[in-house]
């Protein structure tokens, strides 16, 4: 038995529902897209370590990554970038509307 109440996929659910935080972070980059900036922070260590790219969670920003999880990334001698995702954070650009296929 499923949720068939079409106002479930309304889009102002998602957008009231999940709210991302406007943190900010120093040594701070960003990615220029269309219509939107996605800000990074990138720490480069080593030309000879690999490099590590990681996403927050939903909810969560890059400045919740510094710190603790920044070390421990380092510590295993690996270079790290951190990418927020559009609106979250410190990037730009309104939610999406989404509609759902059935």
């Amino acid at each position: 038995m499923g949720i068939t109440d079409p106002i479930l996929d309304h889009p102002l659910v998602p957008a009231r529902y999940f709210f991302p935080w406007p943190n900010h972070f120093d040594n701070q980059f960003f990615v220029q897209g269309d219509g939107f900036r996605l800000w990074c922070r990138h720490l480069h260590l080593s030309n000879y370590f690999p490099n590590i790219i990681h996403f927050h969670g939903n909810g969560e920003t890059v400045a919740d990554y510094l710190g603790e999880f920044q070390e421990r990334i380092t510590a295993m001698r690996a270079n790290i970038l951190l990418a927020e995702y559009r609106g979250y954070g410190m990037s730009d650009f309104a939610l999406c509307e989404h509609k759902h296929k059935r």
